[in-house]
């Protein structure tokens, strides 16, 4: 999964560089130079979608998705079943995001024969965001739970950073 994980931080970084290019040669063009510059808002608009959802599967891998904290901050018996809790909430990711996988696939396979306006590629490649990051989520959630029940949690970004600095 570390493997993935990086390779999916580096997809991370160049679309977010892609779509920053994107975005300053449109105002550019469009404010300096008067001319418009429309594939610009689609890719930036494609890319922030898969940003997203491959900005999510990182954050499932390091347990750092949103949880049900106020829930369980509110529980009495919270310090004794951190554990359970913390189960109880991958169970759940899982759950919700094998929902966002299948509903992705049929999304993807609706819209294959639709191109874009501008840029004229076919819509199942920024649907594909959806079934892509929802199996990558449901890994890291998966790999986050095993590391949990070993007591190690592994920041990916963390490990990352540790190891381009060396």
């Amino acid at each position: 999964m570390e493997i993935i994980n990086r390779a999916v931080m580096i997809f991370l970084v160049f679309l977010l560089a892609l779509a920053f290019v994107m975005l300053f040669t449109q105002i550019f063009s469009r404010y300096v130079l008067k001319i418009p510059f429309l594939m610009g808002d689609e890719i930036s608009r494609y890319s922030t979608v898969w940003i997203v959802f491959l900005g999510t599967a990182l954050a499932a891998r390091g347990n750092k998705m949103i949880k049900m904290e106020v829930i369980y901050s509110m529980l009495p018996f919270a310090d004794k079943n951190r554990a359970l809790f913390e189960w109880f909430c991958h169970i759940i990711t899982i759950i919700f995001f094998f929902f966002v996988l299948t509903y992705g696939l049929n999304m993807m396979k609706i819209n294959s024969m639709q191109v874009t306006p501008i840029l004229g590629i076919k819509m199942a490649i920024p649907y594909a965001a959806l079934p892509v990051g929802s199996f990558l989520i449901i890994a890291n959630t998966i790999a986050s739970l095993c590391t949990l029940n070993s007591g190690k949690e592994i920041d990916p970004l963390e490990k990352i950073e540790r190891e381009s600095s060396c």
